[in-house]
């Protein structure tokens, strides 16, 4: 097996929630990503519940989305020493999908539930695919070169 296929095995394995502070970026996440984002687009259930969040300033809740998701980020990732990877994306995610959902909502009259997936993926894209990247780079970098190959050869560089 190649140190890229080992690489992403670990990652694969890593991004599954199996551990309790998984689970509590995951609740972090909801309740300062998307529970701000479903209540502000007007989900009955939610707004019962979270209603207070319509009046706050829209500045706030992208500030309080970018700290959530830079949170949430940086505990999901199991192995320690690797929390600073999560900040940026993170950051990047949280007002992003916040956004898009507001973009998306704005000029429509009638949405169905599950196609609120469609924001939801499109503004958490970049930052996801950051996330995933800068996670696989470190982890070919841990990785040991393999005798022969062309990163022995030149450095870890490749």
């Amino acid at each position: 097996m190649k140190i890229k296929d080992h690489a992403l095995v670990e990652l694969r394995k890593n991004l599954h929630p199996r551990t309790a502070v998984q689970n509590i970026a995951i609740v972090v996440f909801s309740f300062t990503v998307v529970i701000p984002a479903m209540t502000l687009w007007g989900a009955s259930g939610v707004v019962h519940l979270f209603g207070f969040i319509r009046a706050l300033p829209l500045a706030a809740l992208f500030a309080t989305s970018a700290v959530g998701g830079a949170l949430a980020c940086a505990l999901y990732y199991p192995k320690p020493g690797y929390w600073k990877l999560g900040i940026v994306p993170g950051a990047i995610i949280g007002p992003c999908i916040l956004a898009s959902l507001l973009l998306y909502t704005s000029w429509r009259e009638h949405i169905i539930g599950v196609e609120l997936m469609i924001p939801f993926l499109v503004g958490g894209a970049p930052g996801y695919f950051l996330y995933r990247f800068l996670l696989l780079r470190r982890e070919r970098q841990e990785r040991p070169t393999l005798p022969g190959s062309p990163a022995s050869r030149y450095g870890k560089a490749l």
